[in-house]
């Protein structure tokens, strides 16, 4: 698990880490720059924790590697509840400050798309949306299934978007 505010991401362009409050923040306002800027560099970083190999993003075809994943991915999450899973959100500084979660959605899943152009979405709701999702949503399919879904160019959704980057820093490889 990450254990920090700062999104590791792939280096092969000389990619330093990225700051969680600024991806969140992108992603309330709909950027592109969540899913295919910060989001994808994290998700190559993860291949190479994952395999440890620096040239896998670049040579592994993508089915040896969802196959390795799958093999990697927890059964459990690494928290039992939503409130643990705020608590270990703000120990590592994913959240900027505490909030009362909720134990069920806030918003409809369609409040999340489209963002871009019309008033950010609170951050507050979009992570107690995101953390439920990934808690009762839980598996190596969905997780790989919300990662395409966040780069495949169709409506943007932002609760998919948090939540995969939230399912990789809760199964971070050790390194």
């Amino acid at each position: 698990m990450l254990q920090t505010c700062l999104i590791p991401r792939y280096d092969a362009y000389g990619e330093s880490p990225e700051d969680w409050s600024r991806f969140l923040n992108k992603a309330c306002k709909g950027s592109s720059k969540a899913p295919d800027d910060i989001l994808d560099g994290a998700s190559l970083a993860y291949m190479v924790a994952l395999t440890g190999d620096e040239t896998a993003p670049e040579t592994m075809l993508l089915d040896n590697y969802h196959a390795t994943f799958r093999r990697a991915f927890p059964l459990h999450p690494p928290i039992k509840s939503l409130q643990e899973f705020h608590d270990v959100a703000l120990g590592a500084k994913w959240i900027p400050h505490a909030f009362t979660v909720s134990p069920s959605a806030r918003n409809p899943a369609s409040h999340y798309c489209g963002v871009w152009g019309r008033a950010p979405v609170d951050w507050t709701n979009l992570m107690n949306d995101a953390m439920l999702l990934c808690l009762e949503s839980w598996s190596a399919d969905h997780c790989l299934k919300c990662e395409d879904e966040s780069q495949l160019g169709s409506t943007y959704d932002s609760r998919i978007v948090v939540a995969t980057m939230l399912y990789l820093c809760l199964t971070w490889p050790r390194t």
